[in-house]
């Protein structure tokens, strides 16, 4: 028993995002915050990593200074250069690493926010009675600031699954298109009978 799948609709509603928009402009727009984000860090940690670079105590930080240097642009430029490629030319294969980069984004923000938060309740604890309401406000604002940037991380995943699911299932409809119209050829086709009946 075949199953008859309904035809692709890209003003479907499980395409938009954000406001009514479509998930491929949303993606794009998602595309274009992480590369002048991206493009941004690895600018500013460049400018303060060169100019701190002779104020180093040790050579293990002076390697680490320099490996972060190296690694930064050889992840970020693949990842987002993928992006780009899958959002051009709709190839859901192409968002993948970026999928990816997404989720351990989203783990390291909770290890992060975890993390923070233990620090700051052992720095309230050790605190004085006169300044454990600074630290209290510090350890509210951190994790205001941490959920904000899970939120928003979260977000632009949900945008990058959505454009994916749009592009797969854009991509398996036209596939399947072409695939009835060649079986109605051949089912279709007239082939004349070599000795025709009078």
């Amino acid at each position: 028993m075949s199953q008859v799948r309904p035809r692709f609709d890209p003003n479907d509603p499980q395409y938009l995002c954000c406001c009514g928009c479509h998930v491929m402009i949303g993606v794009k727009i998602v595309a274009s915050i992480y590369t002048v984000v991206a493009v941004g860090v690895i600018a500013l940690f460049y400018r303060y990593a060169l100019l701190s670079l002779y104020d180093l105590l040790s050579h293990e930080a002076y390697y680490v200074l320099l490996a972060f240097m190296v690694i930064s642009p050889l992840v970020a430029i693949p990842v987002l250069g993928s992006l780009w490629i899958g959002v051009i030319i709709e190839r859901q294969g192409f968002l993948i690493p970026t999928l990816i980069c997404s989720v351990i984004g989203l783990f390291l923000t909770i290890a992060y926010t975890i993390f923070g938060l233990r620090v700051h309740w052992q720095r309230i604890a050790n605190s004085g009675v006169y300044h454990q309401d600074e630290e209290k406000i510090q350890a509210f604002v951190f994790l205001v600031i941490c959920v904000c940037s899970f939120v928003l991380q979260y977000w632009f995943f949900t945008i990058l699954r959505s454009a994916y699911t749009y592009i797969k299932d854009k991509r398996s409809s036209l596939k399947r298109s072409c695939k009835d119209i060649e079986q109605s050829e051949q089912l279709y086709t007239a082939v004349p009978k070599e000795n025709p009946e009078p």
